[in-house]
C-alpha cells in the first residue's frame, strides 16, 4: 500500500477495480488517433450500461500502462470515473505488441497505415519476422510486406491514406514523382477530385515523360490515334486560374528562388486568364 492506494505488487491477475490515476496510456501507441467521438460515443454507454468488458493492464513499477482498452480507459477519463475494471497481467514486451496488434486490427476502422504500423512494430522492435507476423494474424507474408511498404512513402501520402483521401493505388502512382513540390501538387489535386488509380498512373507517365523531354530538348512525339484518350480531365491552371486537360500540363525546373518569385507575380495578378 503507498499513499493509500494499493500498487501492482498487490493485486492478482483477475479483475480488479484498478484506481484510474494509477493507470498510464500505452507507451508505444500503434494507432494514429483516437476521435473525440468515439470516446464521448462509449462515455455515454459507459453512462447507460456500464463497463462490459475489462481492460488489460500491465504493472509498470508502482503503475500500470494500458495494454488493451485504450478507448475504454479514456471513456473512464471523460465521465470521471475514479476505478475502472481491468485485468493486469504480467507479460513480456513481445506479448503486449501481439496483443496491442490484434485488438487494433479487430477494429473495422483501421487504416491502412495504422495496419502497417502494427506490423513494423512487431518487426523493428521485438524480431519478428514477415512470415511470423503473418501467423499471428492469419495473412500472407506478401500482405505483411506490402502493408509496410506504405511506410516507405512520403508522410504526406501516408496521412491521405490514413484519412482515407486517396486510395493505396493512387498513392502508389503518385508516389513515382520524386520532386516533392510536384509531388504535393499533384496529391492536392487527387484528393480534391477524388481520382482512380488509372488517372493517377496516367498524370505520373505524362510527367515522367514531360521531364525527360525537358533534359533532352526534344519535342513530344504526336499521340497515335489509337492511342488518344476519349476521356477529358480538367484542372484549374495555378497562373490565370483557367480550365485547362491534365493532357496540356506543363512543367518547368526553376531553383526555388525562381519558384518563390513566380508565386508571387502568380498571386499579384501578373497573369491574366487564357493568357492574354
Amino acid at each position: 500500500m503507498k499513499n493509500g492506494k494499493p500498487t501492482s505488487r498487490q493485486l492478482s491477475t483477475k479483475f480488479d477495480n484498478i484506481d484510474i490515476t494509477l493507470i498510464d496510456p500505452p507507451g508505444d501507441k500503434a494507432r494514429m488517433d483516437i476521435s473525440e467521438r468515439e470516446v464521448f460515443e462509449l462515455s455515454e454507454s459507459f453512462k447507460s450500461v456500464g463497463q462490459i468488458q475489462a481492460i488489460i493492464l500491465v504493472p509498470r513499477g508502482e503503475r500500470f500502462e494500458v495494454v488493451a482498452g485504450h478507448r475504454r480507459f479514456l471513456a473512464a477519463q471523460h465521465i470521471g470515473w475514479g476505478k475502472i475494471k481491468a485485468e493486469v497481467r504480467k507479460l513480456s514486451d513481445k506479448d503486449v505488441a501481439i496483443i496491442r496488434m490484434i485488438e487494433n486490427l479487430q477494429r473495422v476502422d483501421i487504416s491502412p497505415i495504422e495496419e502497417a504500423v502494427q506490423y513494423s512494430n512487431l518487426f523493428d522492435n521485438h524480431k519478428f519476422t514477415m512470415r511470423m507476423i503473418a501467423d499471428q494474424v492469419g495473412k500472407s507474408a506478401n500482405h505483411i510486406k506490402v502493408r509496410m511498404e506504405l511506410l516507405k512513402l512520403d508522410p504526406q501520402v501516408q496521412k491521405a491514406i490514413h484519412e482515407r483521401k486517396i486510395s493505396i493505388g493512387v498513392a502508389r502512382a503518385l508516389s513515382r514523382i520524386e520532386d516533392k513540390k510536384d509531388l504535393y501538387r499533384y496529391l492536392d489535386i487527387a484528393i480534391e477530385n477524388g481520382v482512380t488509380e488509372t488517372v493517377a498512373k496516367m498524370w505520373t507517365e505524362e510527367y515522367r515523360k514531360s521531364l525527360r523531354y525537358i533534359d533532352t530538348r526534344e519535342e513530344p512525339p504526336d499521340l497515335a490515334p489509337d492511342l488518344v484518350r476519349e476521356e477529358k480531365y480538367y484542372t484549374m491552371c495555378q497562373a490565370c486560374e483557367g480550365a485547362m486537360e491534365y493532357k496540356d500540363m506543363r512543367t518547368l525546373k526553376v531553383c526555388s528562388t525562381c519558384y518563390d518569385l513566380l508565386v508571387k507575380v502568380i498571386s499579384q495578378g501578373h497573369f491574366k486568364k487564357g493568357g492574354e
